[in-house]
């Protein structure tokens, strides 16, 4: 489900590497730093939103 993801946003490996890098660290310090679970659908939010913030820089 990923990859598709970084098909439909037309993300090279960099980009997409980057973006899930800060997915991971947006969850480890928001979530897990205050004992949320993240379902799915929350961390495919989270990484959408930073494909769009690596695709702006």
């Amino acid at each position: 489900m990923l990859q598709a993801l970084k098909i439909y946003y037309n993300l090279t490996d960099k980009q997409f590497r980057e973006a899930l890098k800060l997915t991971t660290e947006d969850i480890k310090f928001n979530r897990i730093g205050f004992n949320k679970r993240t379902s799915l659908h929350d961390t495919i939010t989270i990484l959408e939103r930073s494909i769009k913030l690596v695709r702006r820089c």
